[in-house]
């Protein structure tokens, strides 16, 4: 187990969900991270999902943080 916690950059701190009990990895929110990047990137949620799949979410390996989902989406999608 690594000493050092990866994060994502500081705009996502209130996404963090918590830390995982096992191996000390961060935990963030989809959800969150969705709503940051909807707000504060002005992104459609289709974009904001899209980025998140291709840039943020499929970055895996020992020690990067992990992604959960939390709620319903239904407040995040335009109609």
């Amino acid at each position: 187990m690594s000493d050092s916690i990866i994060k994502l950059t500081p705009e996502f701190d209130s996404a963090i969900a918590g830390l995982a009990f096992e191996d000390n990895v961060i935990i963030y929110s989809i959800e969150g991270i969705l709503e940051i990047l909807i707000s504060e990137q002005n992104l459609s949620m289709e974009d904001a999902l899209g980025h998140f799949c291709h840039n943020i979410g499929g970055s895996l390996g020992e020690g990067l943080p992990r992604y959960i989902w939390t709620k319903e989406l239904d407040h995040l999608i335009d109609e």
